[in-house]
């Protein structure tokens, strides 16, 4: 699942898109974390906190991928 950022700032300069890799759940089976992989070359892990998630995008709008997930992120985040 591909990641967009609020403020266009995660990722933009590398050549390939951040994409979610995995989702940490707690015991009651709610979503904490994504586990996010940005970086063609360097690649760099980042775990988003579940209340930066602004919305989830089941159909992604190229209709090639498998969604889509938007965060809010801060020029700190980057």
């Amino acid at each position: 699942m591909e990641v967009e950022d609020t403020e266009h700032e995660l990722g933009e300069s590398d050549l390939s898109k951040p994409r979610v890799i995995h989702v940490i759940h707690d015991k009651q089976g709610q979503v904490t974390y994504l586990l996010v992989s940005k970086g063609l070359l360097f690649k760099k892990m980042i775990l988003v906190p579940a209340n930066r998630i602004t919305e989830v995008k089941l159909e992604p709008e190229d209709k090639k991928s498998s969604g889509e997930v938007v965060i809010k992120t801060n020029l700190e985040d980057e």
